[in-house]
């Protein structure tokens, strides 16, 4: 059964999380122009002991639930988007590994209580040729992001047999492993030049030829049902897991420009307008409130999500129906929807200075339009979704016949 270590610990986590904060915030303009977040950032969060939180205790971790995690990745990418979006990505591979790797894997990567730092992409991008004992892996891989935190990386690679073909799983499906290897036997390739969330160093990265032994790859396909560990959250699957994670950042960033938009207003002055003050022009006093409830009923929305999630790993050891899927499919997708009104308008808004490079308003916009476009949240989630929520509401019609 899965514990936690309780309410008063969540609370030190967020006052940390605020504390760091602080740096997260003054060096994200630096962290902007570099192209990753800056070593003051680095030894902010490595210091800060939170990458620790979503661990197993089996291996040092604290084993928070998904909520407790997702907040306090929600405050840091409040602080500065691309130090919680690197936050996000390392930390939950660290978390979610503790509880899928086998036993001689975590004994090797989780020695002396301290998690491996993990970026990369566990996309099967990558070769895994089975041999005797284990894999030979070779891959190009993109999208390391949180690289400048990691002292490993992650790839994932399709399984071939000797006689060069794939070996296909139950499911149809090719087998497929992720691997995780030391840094310093990763080549790092770059190419990280892009319009938001600049900071994360989300690079391209190449790993092998190198063995693998077995006993330290997690095969991802299918997804394991049942956790090692007792971090049940983990076992929901890649279908749930990828746009969940990408959820908090957006919360969180949004929140910020709508803060940041509401504290430049009454200020804020434009002289082609009949008020004194933005904060005075009855067209954004509506719009602000309008965005704030739309933020908070996503939020609500969110939160609802992670206690159905939490309840049916509590309660269940299978893959969660498809309902459930569909719905962390809409969720996400939605969460989207409501960030990217929320940093529109502050742009909007904020005039001169959410159009300047620098700033927090136009790095809040081009960070959440830079998440909007991951695949892990593409608009055909609502698509997908249909399949499920159209029968369900339409039963609803039958109520009255």
């Amino acid at each position: 059964m899965t514990t936690y270590a309780g309410e008063d610990q969540q609370t030190k986590r967020l006052e940390t999380a605020r504390e760091i904060g602080h740096v997260l915030n003054r060096e994200a303009e630096a962290g902007t122009e570099a192209g990753q977040i800056t070593d003051a950032v680095v030894q902010a969060i490595l210091s800060s002991g939170l990458l620790s939180i979503g661990v197993a205790q089996a291996v040092g971790g604290e084993q928070c639930s998904y909520a407790e995690w997702a907040a306090v990745l929600e405050e840091l990418s409040r602080a500065d988007g691309s130090a919680g979006w690197s936050f996000m990505a390392t930390s939950s591979h660290a978390a979610a590994f503790s509880s899928v790797l086998p036993d001689a894997g975590v004994q090797s990567y989780y020695a002396g209580g301290r998690p491996p730092v993990i970026a990369g992409m566990p996309a099967p991008r990558g070769r895994a040729e089975r041999v005797e004992g284990g894999y030979m892996f070779t891959g190009k891989h993109q999208f390391a992001s949180g690289s400048a935190l990691a002292d490993h990386f992650v790839g994932g690679g399709v399984v071939f047999g000797a006689d060069g073909e794939p070996i296909m799983a139950d499911n149809g499906v090719p087998e497929m492993v992720a691997v995780i290897i030391p840094r310093d036997k990763v080549r790092l390739m770059g190419n990280w030049n892009v319009t938001g969330l600049e900071g994360t160093a989300s690079i391209d990265f190449e790993i092998g030829p190198i063995f693998v032994e077995e006993d330290k790859v997690v095969h991802v396909n299918p997804w394991p049902t049942t956790v090692y560990r007792g971090t049940s959250f983990w076992a929901l699957g890649v279908e749930i897991l990828g746009p969940l994670g990408h959820c908090a950042p957006a919360l969180g960033v949004s929140k910020r420009a709508l803060q940041e938009v509401a504290a430049l207003a009454p200020t804020r002055k434009r002289v082609d307008a009949a008020f004194p003050t933005v904060g005075d022009q009855p067209l954004f006093r509506h719009d602000l409130v309008a965005r704030w409830a739309d933020w908070q009923a996503t939020h609500l929305l969110w939160d609802d999500l992670l206690v159905r999630l939490d309840d049916w790993t509590a309660n269940n050891d299978a893959q969660p129906p498809r309902e459930l899927v569909d719905r962390a499919k809409y969720v996400a997708r939605h969460i989207h929807d409501t960030a990217l009104k929320c940093v529109d308008f502050a742009y909007h808004w904020s005039g001169t200075v959410g159009l300047r490079s620098e700033g927090v308003v136009g790095r809040c916009f081009r960070n959440v339009h830079a998440m909007d476009v991951h695949i892990a949240v593409d608009r055909n989630n609502y698509v997908v979704a249909a399949d499920s929520v159209m029968p369900l509401l339409g039963e609803g019609a039958h109520d009255f016949d």
